[in-house]
Formats: structure tokens, sequence, C-alpha cells
């Protein structure tokens, strides 16, 4: 049966003072003397402990004493107060039974209820990606524990819709930055509906009357309406942002909705499904009573729900485990109170090599399982791929045209296609020269001939692809996000991001923000010399191995650039008697012929070449 007093809560009582329960012990008959009554260990979902679920005023588990010319004594079970959500919980007195008295009732319940409490949930054990949290005890239990870092989330500064601006600006007007956002214009937001966001779920106890409570969010905010960019958006003067001052966002929606620059407002009750930004509020402010429903309703759920779902963005990378969401409540909304919180741990990281190599990719419509230089160039995929490749640093240069190394591996591609296109040439001439004049075509199968072509051409596309793996990730990275998202991968992981290779980066940025030519074109110069000794000088040491290769491979060779001399008509003494396959003799040779005429175009000039067809580009081939 239930105690004399059945009830006790974990939250205090108006005073601030806990909230009991009450055994009481009844006796019958003579009450002349003392009467000690024997007792059962309590029992119960409960726990007792002063840091567990309740204490009580026993000063011995096993009995209790009923006083001379009483009829009976109480026991005070006293709630403790905590964070956790674990329902009602019950403790059990049972009597023992004994020759001194006989039992009537011998056992009594007390109903611990569950105080009020609020939870905020994320993928802490980072196995769900994007999905939602399992909501599990061993997400609960690390959620945050500092060492582990919480859910880590990647810095939200790729292109997940493929137009050429980063997710964490994309769909906010430039125009709009000066004088704020508004929806006069909801079109102007429509490019943000591809983003992939982080769910967070908060939930309050059914304790807590949703029309009263106040509650708070504080996080490391940044507000997308502040953002602030430079550039006029042209290639030549390229639309940059600036570092955010915060490091993360939360939104009323995902990123699969259309969302605005514009805060959460109660007052504006804006449920329309829109996403709107969630401000953080400092510990001394809060939602006032009643903006939960408003929030269920911009979060696009019942006004009544007890459970709802905001978005994260990161914006900056942080320190592992840096970064904490913090949810608060007042039960007791402005009257004051006892306060009831929860918390979780967030650490952004920079996008990774794979991960902007992926970007790449998928600009670039390539699908990388197609990719096999090893097929040659009759492949089908070799040549859609190949076209594919050199229209990416086309598109690459057209954004930002101070990305001179993308402009001059475009007019490459002329070089090397055309090469591939006159290997495939040769091998026809030689089948029908073999057919007329050498009996069966079949001699065409020769295995000598056959491993020379078959090496040439699987090197060229070989080098193709190891150049894209290599130095498109990085482009991808700098247009969407800048310096800083080569920055951060290096802070991060440097061996994705070399120091080497960062400083050569940092020479680009340099020459572009300060609009000096010439230190632009020394940056950019030497990603054109770690391509051809770091990366392409493997491919070339390979076909040194193979009689005759490396004279094949200097007959072809052609110089894309207009102005710039091929390798024979250069007549240096640094080329005479050399070939193409030699570093030094090769780095002269583009350094002088290549670099330099290019360096002397306008940029007009420049953008008009690299934007014609390819075949137009390989017809100009001297």
């Amino acid at each position: 049966k239930r105690a004399s007093d059945g009830d006790a809560g974990e939250s205090p009582d108006a005073n601030g003072d806990p909230d009991t329960a009450t055994f009481r012990v009844t006796r019958t008959g003579d009450t002349d003397d003392a009467l000690t009554v024997n007792l059962h260990p309590l029992a119960g979902t409960a726990e007792i402990g002063a840091t567990k679920d309740y204490t009580t005023d026993l000063t011995d588990a096993t009995s209790v004493t009923i006083p001379a010319d009483e009829d009976y004594v109480d026991i005070v079970v006293t709630a403790k107060k905590d964070d956790k959500i674990e329902g009602d919980e019950t403790v059990v007195l049972c009597l023992k039974a004994d020759e001194d008295y006989r039992l009537g009732g011998y056992s009594a319940e007390v109903v611990i209820k569950d105080g009020p409490w609020v939870d905020l949930d994320i993928d802490s054990d980072n196995n769900n990606g994007f999905a939602d949290p399992d909501l599990s005890n061993s997400e609960e239990a690390i959620e945050d524990d500092q060492p582990l870092g919480g859910k880590v989330i990647a810095v939200n500064y790729a292109d997940d819709d493929l137009d050429n601006v980063s997710d964490y600006v994309d769909g906010f007007s430039y125009s709009d930055v000066a004088t704020g956002p508004t929806l006069s214009d909801p079109t102007r937001f429509l490019r943000n509906e591809n983003e992939k966001l982080v769910p967070v779920v908060l939930s309050v106890s059914d304790a807590i009357d949703l029309s009263s409570f106040a509650f708070t969010l504080t996080y490391d905010a940044s507000d997308p309406a502040s953002t602030s960019h430079s550039g006029s958006g042209t290639a030549s003067d390229p639309t940059q942002f600036a570092n955010p001052s915060g490091y993360l966002r939360l939104w009323t929606r995902g990123g699969n909705t259309r969302r605005l620059p514009i805060r959460f407002d109660a007052a504006s009750n804006r449920g329309d499904g829109y996403g709107y930004y969630v401000p953080s509020l400092e510990s001394n402010d809060s939602f006032a009573p009643g903006t939960w429903s408003k929030l269920a309703e911009a979060c696009g759920v019942s006004p009544t729900a007890r459970t709802l779902t905001l978005w994260l963005e990161a914006v900056k990378k942080s320190d592992k485990g840096q970064l904490k969401i913090k949810f608060s409540a007042n039960p007791n909304g402005d009257a004051g109170g006892g306060i009831v919180k929860d918390e979780v741990l967030v650490t952004a990281r920079p996008v990774t090599k794979s991960e902007w190599h992926e970007e790449a990719l998928k600009k670039a419509g390539i699908v990388n399982a197609n990719w096999r230089p090893e097929t040659g160039w009759f492949n089908v995929f070799s040549k859609q791929i190949t076209a594919q490749v050199y229209d990416f640093y086309r598109s690459v240069f057209q954004q930002n045209s101070h990305l001179q190394w993308a402009g001059m591996a475009r007019l490459a591609s002329a070089s090397v296609v055309g090469a591939l296109n006159q290997m495939f040439e040769i091998r026809l001439n030689f089948a029908i020269f073999q057919a007329t004049y050498g009996g069966s075509s079949s001699q065409v199968n020769d295995p000598l001939f056959l491993t020379w072509m078959n090496r040439l051409e699987r090197n060229l596309l070989t080098m193709q692809k190891e150049i894209f793996e290599d130095l498109a990730w990085q482009h991808e990275a700098y247009l969407m996000g800048g310096f800083r998202a080569l920055s951060d991968l290096n802070a991060y992981d440097a061996t994705q991001m070399t120091a080497a290779n960062l400083a050569t980066w940092a020479i680009i940025d340099n020459g572009i923000k300060t609009q000096n030519y010439t230190v632009e074109i020394e940056g950019n110069t030497r990603l054109l010399r770690r391509e051809q000794e770091e990366i392409l000088d493997r491919g070339y040491n390979e076909l040194e191995t193979v009689p005759l290769l490396p004279t094949v491979m200097t007959l072809l060779v052609k110089n894309p650039i207009p102005g710039g001399l091929g390798w024979w008509a250069a007549e240096t003494s640094a080329l005479w008697m050399t070939y193409v396959t030699d570093f030094p003799a090769r780095w002269n040779w583009i350094e002088q012929q290549m670099v330099g005429p290019w360096s002397m175009w306008s940029d007009s000039a420049k953008m008009d070449f690299v934007s014609r067809s390819l075949d137009d580009i390989i017809d100009g081939l001297p």
C-alpha cells in the first residue's frame, strides 16, 4: 500500500527546501513501553544515498522504535534532486515479523516523482553521421567527455549544391550584407537547400509547463547576418568572405530547407517553413515563457511537442572538445526557482583532403570508379574523363583568374590530348602498313610495339590522374574556403596539407590580397614546379626505362602557350640533346617558354584562350 505521505518530488518546493515523503509505522494496544519494530532492507527502484535518489532519517537501517506513550513513528524519505532522466522511482519498506508483535500490514511504498528536466542530445559517439542521435545510454555517458571531444563535424565551407558558393554563406545575398536580409524576395535564398547539417535534439519533461517555463541556449554562435566579404564576384576580383567571428550556428530547419540569415523571433511567429537562425543567449538572458511552442512551430512540429530538433552548422575550426552547447530551463519562468540543464560537446574540424577530392570529382562530374588509366586511350571513359579534368581546370580559372596554374593546366590539355590522339594515329597507320606491306594486320599486335605504345598511353593518363589528385582538391578548397581552409587542414593534419605546400598557397593568397601580380605568379609557378618535380617526375622516370620512349615523348610534346617555343625550336644549350623526361631540362623549358609568355598575356587574353573549347585549343597548337 502507499505510505501515509506517499509522494516526494525531486524538485525543491517554493522555499527551496527538498520535498519529502513519509512512512508511518503504527501500533494498537498497550503503549506504555517503547516498541522496536524490525525492518527488511529498503527496496524499490530508487537508490539510497547522499549522491543517489533519496535519504532517510533512520539511524539504524534494520529497525525503528515507536516511543513509549506513542502509537506511531514516522520514517522521512527525502528526495534528492538530479538532472537524470529516469522516470518515477519507488522506495519500498517491509516490516519483519517478531515475537514481540503481530503484523497487520507489513509493507508500504513511496514514489519519488521524477522532477522537471531538460535533455540535449547529439550524435556524441559519432556513429550516425548526419542522422539523428540514438538517444542511447552510450551517447549520454560521453556527451560531455572532454577528452573524447563530443560530436565531430566538418566546417561547412564545401559546396554541396555545386553552385561555386561556399555552403556557410550560400543563399545569403551578398548585396544584403550592409542593409540586412529581408523576406521581400525569398528567391534570393534558394541556393542553400542542399547542405548537410547535424541534428540536435531538445527535450523537456512532462513536469514542465510548456506555457510558463523560460529557457536558454548558449553556444559559440556565428550570426550569419554578420557575414562580411570583399571583392566584386568577378574572376579577376573574386568574392572572399571574412573569417567568421563565431564557430557554430543553430537553425530551425535542416539543410534541405530554404534557410534565411534572420534570427528566430517568437514575436514574429516564424513557423512559415523557412529555416531561421537561433541565436545564443547569455546565462542572464532567456527565451521568455511561451517561446518553446513558437520554436516548436518554427521547427515544423506541434506547439505542444516536448521534443524538437534544431540543426547544427560549423563555420570555423575549433580545438578538440572546445565547443559546448548548453540548454537550461527555469520551470517557474520569470518567477525564480530551480534551474535544470544539460550540455553537449562539439568539435569542428576542417574538411579533409579526401573530402575536398570528392568535392572536386563531383564538381568535374567524374565517376572515380570509371577512372582507370591502365585501360588506355581506347577506353571511352578515358576520353570522357580527360575532357572533364581539363574542363574542371577551366572552371577554376573562370571563377578566380588569379589561380594561374589552373589556366595553364587547361591549356596543357591540348598538348596531352594531342599526344594521345597522335599515338592513336600511329597505331592506326602501323596497322595499315602491316596489312599493306607486311602481311597480316595481326602483326600490329607485335609485343614490342604494344609494350611501348601501351606504356606511353598508360603513363600519360596516370600522370594526368595524379596531377588531379594532388592539386584539384587544393584549388577546390581555396575556392570554397579560402586560405583558411588549407591552413585549418595543415593545423589539423600536416600530412594532408604539408607546411611546404601551405607556404606556396600563402604566397598565392598574399599576391591576390595585395594585388601583387609578381608574387601571385611566383606562388603559381611553385605549384607548377611541384607538379613537374614531385608528381610527374615518377612517370617520366618510368618512361626512361623503355627504349625509344623518351625520344617519342619528346617528339610528341608541344607548347600549348601561344608565344612560347616548342622543345626543339627553343634551341637552348639546356635542351640540346636532352629529352622531356629529364626534369632540369624540362623545367628550364617550362619556365622560359611557358610561364614566361603566359605571364605577359593580359587578363582578358588569358580568359579568352582558356575559355575556348578543347578542339579549338588543339587546332591552335604549333
